[in-house]
């Protein structure tokens, strides 16, 4: 996946590369290098790591680590978790969160929606910790071809 970025000296090429392993069928994980070329200072580069693991027939817990590569070891990183409960009759649950050293990325969100084969409607709520007035609210249809 490449992409082009309008910056103040015209135009940039950069890319992202990502992996997807299903181990199992309750068990998924991730990996993925955004920016890989990181030329310009406002592409920055990061890394991340997720998984996805079944509990239950209908209990999903995700986690996420995203890590931008400037700082420390801790700095500019992020841990992100969330539930999913889906009912077998395309019916989806979420809540969230996003606990961070930035204040901007430090958030809860609450979502559901609808689900079947290859459409979806989904509602989300994303909410920060530290700026209360601060909310998302976003409202997706997913089609697939």
């Amino acid at each position: 996946l490449h992409r082009w970025r309008a910056h103040e000296e015209g135009h940039a090429f950069d890319l992202t590369l990502g992996a997807y392993w299903i181990l199992s069928p309750g068990v998924q994980v991730g990996g993925v290098v955004d920016n890989v070329f990181g030329v310009y200072r406002d592409f920055r580069r990061s890394v991340g790591v997720g998984s996805r693991i079944q509990i239950w027939d209908f209990l999903f817990i995700n986690a996420d680590l995203l890590k931008e590569m400037t700082g420390g070891l801790f700095e500019n990183a992020a841990f992100r978790s969330a539930l999913e409960l889906l009912h077998q009759n395309g019916v989806m649950l979420q809540a969230g969160f996003s606990l961070s050293d930035r204040s901007e990325q430090k958030k809860f969100s609450l979502g559901g929606g609808w689900s079947q084969h290859k459409i979806g409607v989904f509602y989300a709520l994303q909410q920060m910790i530290d700026a209360p007035s601060q909310r998302l609210h976003t409202l997706s249809l997913r089609v697939f071809f």
